[in-house]
């Protein structure tokens, strides 16, 4: 087992102790933009293997072990992000399972952890545009992925897949809450778009009785930013 950890074990060292002496004020721009596309390449690796990963963190008991709630929780911990980013990573690393043609091209280095993101979440409900997608990602920026990716999840919309995407947003649903170092509660939560609805109009309501009660006492305070 000791070997499965060598390589990165190494490269992790390596990379640290170069990045301890270097000086980029000592060399000259053309050297600085070569060695910012080597590190963005170890990005793309660096993130290719967390996700890759995931799978068999979640299985394990690590994360319950540690206290965590969830998996995504304990990657959100561990990679030092947003748990929502961490939950996309999670759902992307299951997604992945049935599109190999993506999971090779994340092996090798040649999608970012956003491209990967699009990419699954829309081949997963179409698989057969999953090349067309890879193709693009080597071709367009990212927001031109993701117009492609929004238009092959619109193809897919007919009733009945709206209807199983909408069942497996439901199945997904939570609630998740939790406390800032300043004290403050943040929350975060997924639910249908119908129910979506509701709660947006139930808060408006909410939020015109608090307005006018606020105007009658002279009690006012910006809008939100």
């Amino acid at each position: 087992m000791a070997a499965a950890f060598e390589v990165p074990r190494k490269a992790v060292s390596t990379v640290a102790a170069y990045l301890a002496a270097l000086e980029p004020e000592r060399i000259t721009t053309a050297q600085a933009t070569e060695l910012f596309g080597l590190f963005a390449e170890l990005t793309r690796l660096g993130s290719a293997g967390q996700v890759l990963l995931t799978p068999r963190v979640a299985e394990s008991d690590t994360w319950k072990n540690e206290g965590h709630r969830s998996a995504a929780s304990w990657v959100a911990k561990a990679t030092g992000t947003g748990l929502g980013d961490a939950i996309a990573t999670v759902e992307t690393a299951e997604r992945l399972r049935s599109l190999p043609r993506t999971t090779e091209a994340l092996r090798t280095g040649m999608l970012s952890a956003p491209q990967v993101r699009e990419i699954a979440a829309a081949a997963a409900g179409r698989p057969s545009a999953e090349l067309q997608l890879l193709e693009a990602a080597t071709t367009c920026t990212l927001k031109g992925l993701k117009d492609q990716c929004r238009q092959v999840r619109a193809i897919t919309g007919s009733a009945e897949a709206e209807n199983a995407r909408h069942e497996a947003v439901r199945r997904s649903r939570f609630f998740r809450h939790w406390s800032d170092p300043d004290g403050a509660f943040r929350g975060e939560f997924k639910i249908t778009p119908d129910a979506g609805a509701r709660l947006l109009s139930s808060l408006d309501v909410r939020a015109n009785e608090l307005f006018d009660r606020a105007r009658k006492s002279d009690d006012r305070e910006s809008p939100a930013p």
